[in-house]
């Protein structure tokens, strides 16, 4: 034990960031917010045979919960996606510093924002007489 001890202490302490993000990530911060599931991720679907792998310049993912499914596409130049089913409401993207980036979203529930802060992001979707909507945090 005094030798993982001395191991430990002699690593390099974890940068403040990551902690933070980590914290986030496992912090109930509130319960009256319903997580939506992650129904699709294109980073998850395999590589057809054949075609070269590397990353690619968008990412489509949807979730979804009770009564709410986010349909959006993660790219370099930003964020835009839909609301389903259709309706204005409060969007924003959420850091683990816990500082939101309202969104627009319009009578047709889509959205679009430009840029994305770097790092571990979420959404929050907030519409009239219904629960929050958080989805799982992901790499920005």
């Amino acid at each position: 034990m005094g030798l993982l001890a001395e191991v430990i202490a002699a690593a390099d302490p974890m940068p403040p960031h990551l902690v933070d993000a980590g914290m986030a990530a496992f912090t109930w911060r509130r319960v009256d917010e319903e997580l939506a599931e992650l129904l699709f991720d294109s980073a998850d679907a395999a590589t057809p045979a054949g075609m070269r792998t590397g990353r690619p310049p968008s990412r489509q993912l949807s979730y979804a919960s009770a009564d709410l499914q986010i349909e959006c596409e993660l790219s370099p130049s930003g964020l835009v996606g839909q609301l389903i089913p259709a309706g204005s409401g409060a969007l924003e993207v959420v850091t683990p510093d816990g500082n939101p980036l309202p969104i627009t979203v319009d009578e047709h529930g889509r959205f679009h924002t430009a840029p994305l802060p770097s790092g571990p992001i979420r959404l929050r979707c907030r519409r009239p007489s219904r629960v929050e909507v958080v989805t799982p945090w992901l790499l920005a």
